[in-house]
């Protein structure tokens, strides 16, 4: 076509300027159309281009994101789980413990201790390692097969540890928090009435001390009366040698 027209116009119209017009629009049109059909190709090659793109735009930045959001929340879980494992173990450990103090303190075998508690011998002695958890009823009845207050153990040793709880084995103290623990809600419902909605946690720990010098100064005027007591009988037989 470029030749038909070089050719029309070196017949017809030779030097003129239309023809020269005439004959730069085909190349023109041509230059156009490559040009056009160039831009096309760039832009197929960069929508192809760009797909692997935002695959792996996606894959590495996006899916990252949450895995590093699941990551953390598996992090978290897994440290509350160990956490957990780790409260069972030491819950267990110290439980152990308490029942193995008790048991031993009994000067009792340990196949009678596990009839009467209702346990199997091998279980009772897993129970003693820390290699099994005791339930609630099975360390009541572990306790109390031992000769132990087992009310007044099992409440020390969830408020105050295992220590406290084999320290006071088989003795007064312990038979006093059991009968004071089982009898303070019934006198604090008996003597407050309605009030006993309106005491305060913060109470709590003044209270107890109150209460501990409450004791402190009836042992006081116990041993007072005592002493008094003593004289007295002192006297008597005195007057009685004389």
């Amino acid at each position: 076509m470029g030749r038909l027209w070089a050719g029309v116009c070196a017949d017809g119209l030779p030097g003129s300027a239309d023809c020269a017009g005439i004959c730069a629009k085909p190349a023109g049109i041509r230059a156009e159309a490559i040009n056009i059909c160039a831009n096309h190709r760039r832009k197929l090659i960069r929508a192809f281009l760009y797909v692997p793109l935002l695959f792996f735009s996606f894959s590495y930045s996006f899916p990252f994101g949450i895995a590093g959001e699941s990551m953390t929340t598996m992090r978290k879980e897994s440290s509350m789980t160990e956490m957990a494992l780790f409260a069972e173990q030491q819950v267990r450990a110290d439980l152990a413990r308490l029942l193995f103090a008790a048991v031993e303190a009994s000067g009792r075998a340990r196949c009678d201790i596990a009839r009467d508690a209702q346990i199997h011998r091998d279980a009772l002695r897993r129970v003693l390692l820390g290699e099994r958890s005791a339930s609630l009823g099975e360390a009541l009845r572990i306790l109390a097969a031992s000769g132990v207050a087992p009310h007044a153990h099992l409440l020390l040793f969830l408020v105050s540890g295992g220590d406290h709880t084999i320290d006071w084995l088989q003795s007064d103290l312990a038979l006093f928090f059991e009968d004071f623990s089982g009898e303070l809600p019934f006198a604090l419902e008996r003597v407050l009435g309605n009030q006993v909605h309106d005491v305060k946690p913060r109470w709590a720990k003044g209270t107890a001390h109150r209460v501990a010098r409450l004791l402190s100064d009836h042992i006081d005027e116990l041993e007072r009366k005592d002493a008094l007591l003593g004289d007295v009988f002192a006297d008597a037989e005195g007057g009685h040698r004389g």
